[in-house]
């Protein structure tokens, strides 16, 4: 390696491509949070998800109940579907919740 005169050490940096890398990140975590702003700003303004996740707070019991029921509706025939909702109308709250989440999960998994 040579010195110039003020002592200053020749490198093989490649500064200017790092910038570059920096800048195309930046730019692309910008565009992130941008496209994060705009679809938190539709959901928070939409009155619908605005009153489901109120609801959900309020009773999460009743809302994970709509939930999986409107999921269930197509599958079941009118009959079957009614002696479902009696069925899980006889449940205790803690009962309820719990088969609930275990039919949210298998619809979920059915899904994939």
């Amino acid at each position: 390696m040579s010195d110039d005169k003020d002592n200053r050490v020749y490198s093989t940096s490649t500064a200017k491509h790092s910038k570059a890398t920096s800048n195309a990140d930046s730019t692309a975590l910008n565009l992130l949070r941008i496209n994060n702003i705009i679809n938190s700003t539709a959901k928070n303004t939409n009155f619908r998800y605005k009153k489901r996740v109120s609801d959900s707070k309020f009773d999460p019991v009743r809302e994970l109940e709509r939930r999986v029921l409107d999921k269930l509706r197509p599958m079941y025939s009118w009959e079957n579907f009614k002696e479902l909702m009696i069925a899980i109308n006889s449940l205790t709250n803690f009962e309820k919740m719990e088969y609930l989440r275990k039919l949210e999960i298998n619809l979920k998994n059915m899904n994939k």
